[in-house]
């Protein structure tokens, strides 16, 4: 631990960083790879599930490549499980030999063994998280023989009072610190509070965006949605401190091979960590060849760990805050996005199969809508994605959108731009702000009392075209010639071409550059001109640009 005050030269560009208790571990000097579970299994896990997986990655060649951290996510010990001196006590069934046992095996296979929690009472799936237990965790995770802790960031709300999560996760680093293992520590903080401010000098990586998909099933507009939330700040990223999209999603149902090839691609020109989330064992050779792909990988683990940046002229599809999940607004019906509601599980549903949701899991008054999203449990012990429709006396078709959190919270139209809760009007009138519905028969939810306009869920895309994502790489070892890693990636539903000019992609000079396609394992000769690339819909095109 130290304080100090620096810059740090990244690129072109300087960053100065003040930090009061800076990270200091000296860990994590690239993006950790490896295998976490909740992605693929949910809490449908257990020790077997662990030590097949050491196995599979030390048996394929994975582990040799980088992925070697496994990471035991969530579901681990039943709330409130503590002995007299405050030690969790992991669920039995689960792990019957004990974490110790488990993560010794793991260590046999030549690979590091990582553990889940949360800053807050309980986990996301509502068991024992760390909260005042800090010191006892570290120390406990320690003799375990722990190297890497994921700190997750819910029940923050049932904290009273209020303690900033920058605080909550500088407990656990100081107390993961005082233990004397090198422990990376990762803040699964979901881009909140402002997190690219205090990341870099509390956690060696931090989530940027909220989970990809529900456990079991991704989809094209999760995966990207967290690639354009993650790409806001790119100049926090380096050795040491990583910013974090959330673990992959190759090789799990709702993406296609060539889809899953340009998301492979987009985490490794972002310098992201590299996760596999699915059961290995079971994967098609097609699925492990994306994941094996020693270039690309490369790419990723580029000792310079400068995060790759929008080079189009015309910029590159962006989402708004809120960790890549876009806020629900009110706009003209005739482009509104129409709903669905799901009677058993309560939630209301857009094209996208993103749900309503609301920050955060304990209800408040100014939560704001987003769109996330559907993921079972979200928050216990009722979710924040559920919600009832309640019909009231101004007309029958009137309907109040009421929290399943709080019955006396309604969802609240209160500017074009911002929708949260307010608490429920009784009786309810049209008066402004608006907070009564109408189910068209189209599927709009029209807002009562403005004229023509509807409930929206903005949809994650592209910038309108295709993109151009470039990062520049270490020189070439026996050279010394500059590198430089190119991505060319096509986020629409059509098929477009991609032009870069040499200068665009961040090459400062007119000499002749030879191309590696990353995917083709094949050069392709060399250039000093534009690079052109067509490409189908959301596929990608990878190189690395030598000067010759």
């Amino acid at each position: 631990m130290y304080s100090r005050r620096f810059t740090l030269l990244v690129g072109s560009s300087l960053v100065l960083i003040l930090s009061a208790d800076a990270l200091n571990n000296g860990l994590a000097m690239k993006p950790p790879m490896g295998f976490a579970n909740w992605n693929g299994f949910g809490c449908n896990y257990n020790d077997t599930t662990f030590r097949d997986m050491a196995d599979f990655l030390a048996t394929s060649g994975m582990g040799a490549m980088g992925y070697k951290t496994m990471i035991i996510q969530e579901c681990i010990t039943v709330a409130g499980h503590r002995d007299a001196r405050g030690v969790p006590q992991p669920d039995a069934k689960k792990f019957p030999f004990g974490i110790k046992d488990l993560c010794d095996y793991i260590h046999s296979k030549g690979l590091l063994c990582g553990i889940y929690t949360d800053v807050g009472p309980q986990t996301c799936a509502g068991y024992e998280g760390s909260f005042g237990h800090e010191t006892v965790d570290a120390l406990t995770y320690a003799s375990w023989g722990i190297d890497f802790v994921e700190e997750d960031s819910c029940h923050h709300k049932d904290i009273k009072p209020y303690i900033p999560y920058s605080v909550l996760y500088g407990r656990m680093r100081d107390a993961l610190n005082a233990t004397g293992r090198p422990i990376v520590f990762y803040s699964c903080v979901q881009g909140q509070e402002n997190v690219y401010q205090w990341g870099p000098s509390t956690a060696n990586l931090w989530r940027t965006t909220g989970d990809i998909c529900a456990p079991g099933h991704a989809t094209w507009t999760g995966m990207l949605r967290n690639f354009y939330g993650n790409a806001r700040y790119p100049n926090v990223t380096g050795p040491g401190h990583w910013q974090d999209p959330d673990m992959l999603v190759v090789g799990m149902p709702g993406l296609s091979l060539l889809e899953m090839q340009t998301h492979f691609s987009l985490w490794a020109i972002a310098a992201a960590p590299l996760w596999a989330g699915i059961d290995l064992r079971k994967a098609s050779p097609d699925v492990l060849d994306i994941f094996r792909n020693t270039e690309v990988i490369a790419v990723d683990q580029d000792p310079r760990g400068i995060m790759g940046t929008c080079r189009s002229a015309g910029g590159c599809g962006a989402s708004s805050g809120n960790g890549g999940h876009p806020a629900v607004n009110m706009v003209d019906c005739s482009v509104a996005s129409t709903w669905q509601y799901d009677d058993s599980l309560h939630v209301l549903r857009a094209p996208d199969d993103d749900v309503l949701t609301m920050e955060g899991c304990t209800a408040a008054v100014g939560d704001q809508a987003l769109m996330w999203e559907f993921v079972p449990n979200s928050c216990t012990p009722v979710s924040n994605q559920a919600f009832l429709l309640k019909n009231v006396s101004t007309s029958a078709e009137d309907l109040q959108i009421v929290l399943a959190e709080d019955s006396s919270l309604c969802l609240t139209v209160m500017s074009p731009t911002a929708v949260s809760a307010q608490k429920c009007s009784t009786p309810p009138t049209h008066n402004q702000p608006p907070q009564l519905f109408q189910f068209t028969s189209d599927g709009h939810l029209n807002v009562v009392g403005q004229q023509n306009m509807c409930l929206n869920a903005p949809e994650v895309h592209g910038g309108g075209g295709g993109e151009i994502w470039a990062r520049p790489l270490t020189p070439n070892a026996t050279t010394g010639k500059s590198r430089v890693a190119a991505l060319f990636f096509n986020p629409t539903a059509a098929t477009v071409n991609v032009t870069g000019t040499l200068a665009s992609l961040g090459i400062n000079t007119t000499s002749a550059q030879t191309v590696r396609d990353l995917w083709l394992h094949k050069d392709l000769g060399s250039t000093s001109g534009p690079v052109t690339v067509s490409l189908a819909s959301h596929a990608s095109r990878m190189f690395v640009l030598t000067e010759a």
